[in-house]
């Protein structure tokens, strides 16, 4: 792999195809009416879970990771969360690059 490969896998959300996402709630655990420390006390779990057995699928290990932190990051957002929940992924996946009007 060339440093240049490196570069462009990011892990973030738009690499993956949009029929392959999860429910973002699935993914954490929680009920989509988590409050936000439900949400973050889950990614802690799930990122810890992940960090301290990496031995167990290591291919499988860091794209979960990557799907666990796109999780988080997208439900810890309160605009990006709202947004999800009316609209679903294939809306909120260009959300960080769009300005509202």
């Amino acid at each position: 792999m060339t440093a240049e490969d490196k570069a462009g896998s990011s892990g973030q959300q738009e690499d993956v195809p949009e029929q392959e996402m999860r429910d973002l709630y699935e993914i954490l655990g929680v009920e989509k009416t988590a409050d936000d420390d439900a949400i973050k006390k889950a990614y802690h779990k799930l990122a810890l879970k992940c960090v301290l057995h990496p031995c167990d699928k290591p291919t499988g290990s860091q794209a979960k990771f990557a799907e666990i932190n796109a999780a988080f990051t997208l439900l810890s957002n309160a605009d990006m969360r709202r947004r999800y929940d009316a609209e679903g992924f294939s809306q909120t996946a260009g959300a960080q690059s769009e300005h509202p009007p």
